[in-house]
């Protein structure tokens, strides 16, 4: 039984601020701050500039993307089409496997989903050839992007990513995937508190021999990263930790600003607050916000919250402040104070041992 674990990969930017990666969209204002295109980015030479929108509506055919990348793959399996250039048959068929697991481990949250498909992503075999791709797909993100060390993005319903290991780049593309799904399959934009949350949930999971087919087993009490980070502000004490007010309306953008050590306890407090709520009686309140979400009908919750048309169309940390709060007290618990005390508890008896009492490994 093989381990895949995330690795929780960085985005550094030049002017010193970084933010821990794995987010869907990470869309920022950096004053000052001048990222170039780096000189050795060269890796698709014959790939032309679009944009993901276009390759989302319009996917490229296998014919076109060996005309890109003689070498190239496409994978293509029920509900998604993948575009490598990984050499590695063992790499591609695991991660055609993953992301049909991925997608039945979502259907167990959003049932009956109806994403336009097939959903696109590309997984590179190097960090060049994922640079040029970005700058000819991504327009002004590019530039951020960039600055992720490992890691990739999802934008316009199609993540990109490469391979900087084995394990990281598949946890990885299970992350982003959720992002491409709510982003696809809902109405509705997630908060982050719970958008991030979910996809948390996937980055942890072991190969298994199923009928001698590589097999993920998702476990997501086993990702020892996002524990590791959690252990350590638990350890530092109440000031080290975001309470349960700051993280239902913080936006993973707004965390740059941040010290990195409460950085990497947001992203550990995020993975435990989405632990908590699927594996308590608060799940079925987070069944009910995703079910509104598919419908459409979440932002109802949002009438005579000052919100406009305009904020909930661009979903900024504006729309995540007040949303986030709202949505938390309408679907999960209006008692904000007890659920502190529930979650407090929680994330003690987690991080009090390794592995932890809920994984099923003790």
């Amino acid at each position: 039984m093989e381990q895949t674990l995330l690795c929780l990969p960085m985005m550094r930017f030049s002017c010193f601020i970084r933010l821990a990666l794995c987010c869907g969209f990470v869309i920022l204002a950096l004053p000052g701050c001048s990222l170039q295109r780096p000189q050795d980015s060269v890796g698709l030479p014959a790939m032309p500039s679009t944009t993901l929108v276009s390759l989302r509506q319009t996917p490229l055919s296998r014919q076109q993307w060996r005309s890109i990348v003689p070498s190239g793959h496409v994978i293509g399996t029920r509900h998604y089409r993948l575009y490598t250039t990984l050499a590695s048959r063992l790499e591609r068929q695991r991660l055609g496997t993953l992301l049909e697991a991925d997608y039945r481990q979502f259907l167990q949250f959003v049932p009956q989903a109806r994403p336009a498909l097939p959903m696109i992503g590309f997984v590179f075999a190097n960090r060049a050839q994922w640079a040029d791709f970005s700058y000819r797909t991504t327009g002004v993100n590019a530039q951020i992007y960039m600055d992720i060390v490992a890691g990739g993005y999802t934008q316009d319903g199609v993540f990109a990513t490469y391979r900087f290991s084995d394990a990281g780049m598949l946890s990885v593309v299970a992350h982003e995937a959720w992002h491409q799904f709510s982003f696809l399959a809902l109405r509705n934009r997630l908060p982050a508190w719970l958008d991030e949350g979910m996809a948390t949930q996937y980055e942890s999971f072991t190969w298994q021999k199923v009928d001698g087919i590589d097999v993920p087993q998702f476990n997501p009490w086993l990702n020892r990263p996002r524990w590791l980070a959690l252990r350590s502000a638990v350890r530092r004490g109440p000031k080290a930790l975001w309470t349960l007010r700051q993280l239902i309306r913080t936006q993973a953008g707004a965390v740059v600003t941040q010290p990195q050590s409460r950085v990497n306890a947001y992203y550990g407090q995020i993975w435990s607050l989405g632990l908590f709520l699927e594996h308590s009686r608060y799940r079925a309140g987070l069944l009910r916000l995703l079910a509104a979400a598919k419908a459409g009908s979440l932002t109802e919750a949002l009438a005579n919250s000052g919100l406009t048309s305009q904020d909930v169309a661009t979903a900024d940390i504006r729309w995540n402040s007040l949303a986030g709060p709202i949505y938390f007290r309408r679907y999960i618990s209006s008692n904000i104070a007890s659920m502190q005390k529930q979650y407090s508890r929680f994330i003690q008896e987690l991080t009090a041992q390794w592995p932890p009492a809920g994984s099923g490994q003790n």
